[in-house]
């Protein structure tokens, strides 16, 4: 079963992905769309970040953009950044 904090990260990442291309968005923008916790999503957007999954910067201007195409995202990833590494069943190991 997916993890809650997994399920608000793939949540946003669809979320940014559907802004324009390059589009910085902010996290209580995207938390208030999705109905996730702002507070909670402020610590998500972190792990997906040292993923390489998004690149965030500070400031006026700032934000969260995809790193990468969103096309060149998997949920693999996603979920991947969030929860660590998984296997769907024993044999898998």
């Amino acid at each position: 079963m997916l993890s809650r904090k997994a399920d608000y990260g793939v949540r946003a990442m669809v979320d940014i992905a559907r802004q324009p291309p390059s589009t910085r968005v902010i996290v209580a923008d995207v938390a208030k769309r999705q109905n996730i916790p702002a507070f909670y999503l402020a610590k998500i957007m972190p792990l997906l970040a040292r993923a390489g999954l998004v690149r965030t910067s500070l400031g006026a201007s700032g934000g969260i953009a995809l790193a990468a195409p969103a096309d060149q995202i998997s949920l693999l990833q996603i979920i991947q950044a969030i929860d660590g590494p998984f296997a769907l069943n024993r044999c898998s190991h």
